[in-house]
This record gives C-alpha cells, structure tokens and sequence, in this order.
C-alpha cells in the first residue's frame, strides 16, 4: 500500500512539474503562438518553441521577398503573360484543330470535290444537261469523322446523289470534334448545298 502511495505522489509531482514547464514557455513567450496547433499527447514541446535561430531565416525570406527580382515576381510576370495571351486567343480543346475551323475545311474539301465531280461524273451520259441544286446532310461525330446521312439534288438524278455520297464516305476530311456546354464531345448535324451545271 505504501509503494502505491509513494508512485502516486512521484506522478502527481512529474505531472505538476511538466505542467510547469508548460505554463512557463507559455508566458515566457518561448511557445509560439500557432492558433491552429495542438500540443498532442508524445509530441516533443521543443518544436513549438520559437529561437534565434528560427527567427533569422524567416526575417530573411520576407526581406528577399521584398526585392523585384525574386523568382515569384518573374511567375507572377509569366503568368500575366499568359493570361494576356489567353485573353488575345480564346482557349481551344486540345483536340482541335487550331489552323481551321471546322466550316473552312469543308469547304475547301468541297470546292476539291466540285471541280473533280464536274471532270468525272457530269460527263457520263446518265446525266443530263441543266442545272442541278444539290444538297447534302452530313453528321460530325465525336470523333470528327463525317457521316453522309443523305444526298438530295433538284431535278432528282440517283447516279449523282450516289456518286457525290460515295465520294465524301470515302475520302471526307476529319474534321474538329464539336463540343457541348460542357467541354465534352457531340455530334453536329450539318448541312451544305452547291449547284452543279453540266452544259449540253
């Protein structure tokens, strides 16, 4: 009974003297003043102490951060420099094709199309002589492939609409993938019409 006793008071007098030590770095102003830390159970108390040696480094890194030629200033100067460059060019997908657009590069593909349709398939005889107003729907999937839904021309001619849509299902270009309101890719159903004259 005695031996318990005496380790009782051999705690409490540790227990009070840690406390002591404790308030005194507290007031002292040796403890430093973190709102956010917590003196956890184990820890060592001499890293929540401030000393000279501590001081110093931080007083230089304010006085460096001071100067104008520090590396955070060149970011910051970098980073302004790309926020005007974004802002002189509107951000494109990386997907995208930045040189064209998507309507440019179908009619340039278009235009290629027209002039080998009227050296090759005008002349054959199951066409006649006239004009004829041509009409094509087309679909840009998410992936920028072409997709001819239908071929429509006025006076009909079935050997012309299937030659036309042979032709772009084989050799259309890939074009920019569209996207939705939320940066993802859609499909985009698209129209073009162009007139055809075969002379007679």
């Amino acid at each position: 009974m005695k031996l318990i006793l005496s380790l009782a008071v051999i705690l409490l007098s540790l227990a009070s003297q840690g406390q002591q030590s404790l308030k005194d770095a507290l007031f002292s102003g040796k403890l430093k003043n973190d709102s956010g830390s917590v003196l956890r159970k184990g820890e060592d108390l001499t890293t929540k102490m401030d000393s000279v040696s501590r001081v110093k480094p931080v007083e230089q890194s304010i006085a460096k951060t001071n100067t104008p030629s520090t590396p955070n200033n060149i970011q910051a100067t970098g980073n302004d420099n790309v926020a005007q460059n974004n802002a002189n060019n509107p951000a494109t997908p990386a997907t995208k094709n930045t040189s064209k657009d998507n309507t440019a590069v179908w009619k340039e593909y278009m235009d290629g199309l027209v002039t080998t349709l009227k050296e090759e398939v005008l002349s054959s005889n199951k066409i006649k002589a006239g004009t004829y107003y041509m009409l094509i729907n087309y679909e840009i999937g998410t992936d920028g492939e072409i997709t001819v839904s239908s071929v429509a021309s006025t006076p009909a001619n079935t050997f012309l609409q299937d030659q036309i849509k042979q032709r772009i299902t084989l050799d259309a270009p890939k074009m920019n993938i569209e996207l939705n309101q939320y940066g993802q890719p859609r499909k985009a159903v698209k129209r073009y019409n162009f007139t055809l004259i075969k002379a007679n």
